[in-house]
C-alpha cells in the first residue's frame, strides 16, 4: 500500500490541497517536489505518484483537489507547502 501525502499551494489567502497517492513520505517526496511548478501540479489535481526527477503521473478520473484556508492535514501525516523562500517543506 502506499504512503499517502497532500501538496498545499497558496492560491491567495487560500490553500489548493492536492492529493498524492504513493511515495508521499519525505525521503521520495521533498527532492521530487524540488523538480515541478506549481502550475504543473494544479493542472494534476490528483497524483498517483512523482518520480524523483518531477514526472507527475494522474489518474484519467481524477478526484478534484480541495480548496481551504489552511493546509488540509485530514487526508495524511505527511503535508507538504512552500516556504517564504519557496521551497516545498514539511509542514
Amino acid at each position: 500500500m502506499g504512503t499517502p501525502c497532500t501538496i498545499a499551494i497558496r492560491v491567495g489567502t487560500r490553500y489548493v490541497n492536492i492529493r498524492v497517492n504513493f511515495d508521499g513520505y519525505p525521503l521520495a517526496m521533498l527532492p521530487a517536489l524540488a523538480n515541478v511548478t506549481d502550475a504543473d501540479l494544479l493542472a494534476a489535481q490528483e497524483i498517483r505518484s512523482i518520480s524523483p526527477k518531477g514526472v507527475i503521473e494522474t489518474y484519467p478520473d481524477a478526484q478534484r483537489a480541495t480548496v481551504t484556508f489552511e493546509p488540509d492535514r485530514s487526508e495524511s501525516d505527511y503535508v507538504y507547502a512552500r516556504n517564504g523562500s519557496g521551497v516545498f517543506v514539511l509542514v
